[in-house]
C-alpha cells in the first residue's frame, strides 16, 4: 500500500479539459475530493466556457483554472502537461468519475516497482439515465468492465511525455487514440491493472459518438490503420 510519505513525494497533477461542461464536471470533481490518494493538484483547462463550469470548478480546493490559449480538446491536454506540477499525470472527462482508490489503485502499482512509467486500469460504461444510447454505442459493453487504454483509466510519469510526445494536434480526432497505441506499444514499463477506477458516461453528447458520424473519424481511423499496416511491412 502506498504510505503517508509517499503521497508526499509523489504528487498527481490531474487535466481536466472543459467548455461549458457545467452539467457533469461537479460529480467529476466530486469524485476526485473523495479519492483516498490525497496528493494531487487538479488543472481545469478552460476553453471559454460561458455557463457555470468556472464557478463549479472554483468551489474545490486543490483546482487551478488555465484559460486555454489554443484550441480544441489535444492542445488543452497538452496545455496542461506543459504546466502540470506533479511528477505524475492523469486525464478526467468531465462528464465521467472515477471510484474512490482509482488513483491509489495507480500510485500502489506505479510505486511498487520503478522502473514503471504508466498504469492503466479498467473501466465501466455507465448509461445515463432517460437517455437512448447513441445508435453506435453496443448495449453488451454495459455487461463488464474493459481494460482501456484510455485517458481516464491512465497515470504516467509525467516523462512518458518526453519520451512519446505530447498529443499530435494535427489530428482533429483520433489524437489519443494514436498517442495510447504508443503506449501499447511500449509493453514494458506499464502496468495493467485489474481494478475498475473509471465509470465512463453514455450519452448523446459524448464526444467520441458524435465524432463517429462525422466523415473526419472514419478517415482518421482508416489512415491510422494504413500507418500500422507500413510499420509493419517495413
Amino acid at each position: 500500500m502506498v504510505n503517508k510519505e509517499s503521497h508526499q513525494d509523489h504528487m498527481v497533477s490531474i487535466i481536466i479539459a472543459t467548455l461549458n461542461a457545467e452539467k457533469y464536471l461537479k460529480n467529476a470533481l466530486d469524485s476526485i475530493d473523495q479519492q483516498s490518494y490525497k496528493n494531487y493538484e487538479v488543472l481545469i483547462v478552460d476553453g471559454g466556457s460561458t455557463d457555470n463550469t468556472i464557478e463549479i470548478a472554483s468551489s474545490f480546493s486543490k483546482v487551478r483554472i488555465i484559460n486555454q490559449k489554443s484550441k480544441g480538446l489535444f492542445d488543452a491536454w497538452n496545455e496542461g502537461i506543459t504546466l502540470a506540477s506533479g511528477q505524475y499525470i492523469a486525464f478526467l472527462d468531465s462528464d465521467d468519475f472515477w471510484n474512490k482508490d482509482a488513483l491509489s489503485e495507480h500510485m500502489n502499482a506505479l510505486l511498487a516497482e520503478p522502473n514503471l512509467i504508466g498504469s492503466v486500469g479498467r473501466m465501466n460504461f455507465l448509461l445515463e439515465k432517460d437517455q437512448t444510447p447513441p445508435a453506435e454505442f453496443k448495449m453488451s459493453l454495459l455487461n463488464e468492465s474493459h481494460l482501456a487504454y484510455m485517458p481516464g483509466c491512465f497515470v504516467g510519469k509525467k516523462e512518458i511525455f518526453d519520451k512519446l510526445g505530447l498529443f499530435e494536434t494535427h489530428w482533429k480526432i483520433a489524437s489519443d487514440i494514436v498517442w495510447f497505441s504508443k503506449v501499447k506499444d511500449l509493453k514494458e514499463g506499464i502496468v495493467l491493472l485489474n481494478s475498475v477506477v473509471l465509470n465512463k458516461r453514455v450519452h448523446n453528447k459524448n464526444l467520441s459518438y458524435s465524432a463517429a458520424k462525422d466523415d473526419t473519424y472514419s478517415k482518421e481511423l482508416l489512415m491510422l490503420l494504413r500507418n500500422k499496416l507500413n510499420q509493419r511491412n517495413s
